[in-house]
C-alpha cells in the first residue's frame, strides 16, 4: 500500500471554495484504479495549510494510472487555481508498523 501526501498551501481566503471543488471530486478518488481511500486534513495552526492524503494499492496506481487519467485533469483544474505554491507531493509505504494507523498501511 502506498501514502501520497500532498502538501498544498493556498491563497488567502481560497479555502471555503478549495474545498467544495475538493468535495464535489471526491468520486474522481473513488472511481481511480487502485485507489482506496482520500482525505483532506487541515492543520488549526495555519488555515491555508492542507494534507491531501490517498491510499493506493501500487505506485503506478497514482504515478501512471491516475496521473494519467481524464479525471486527474479535472481534479487539478478545480484545485489548482487556489493554491499559493505548487504542491508538494510524495509517496510514501511503512518502514516500521506501530498501532493505531489501520487503514494507512
Amino acid at each position: 500500500m502506498i501514502l501520497e501526501i500532498a502538501e498544498l498551501t493556498l491563497m488567502p481566503g481560497a479555502e471555503a471554495e478549495f474545498l467544495r471543488n475538493a468535495a464535489s471530486e471526491v468520486e474522481i478518488f473513488r472511481r481511480a484504479k487502485g485507489c482506496r481511500g482520500m482525505q483532506i486534513r487541515q492543520t488549526p495552526e495555519a488555515p491555508g495549510t492542507f494534507r491531501l492524503l490517498v491510499l493506493w494499492e501500487t505506485l503506478q496506481n497514482h504515478t501512471v494510472d491516475f496521473r494519467g487519467s481524464d479525471d486527474f485533469t479535472i481534479w487539478r483544474a478545480l484545485t489548482v487555481p487556489h493554491y499559493a505554491e505548487p504542491p508538494v507531493i510524495k509517496n510514501w509505504s511503512v518502514a516500521l508498523d506501530g498501532f493505531g494507523f489501520a487503514g494507512l498501511d
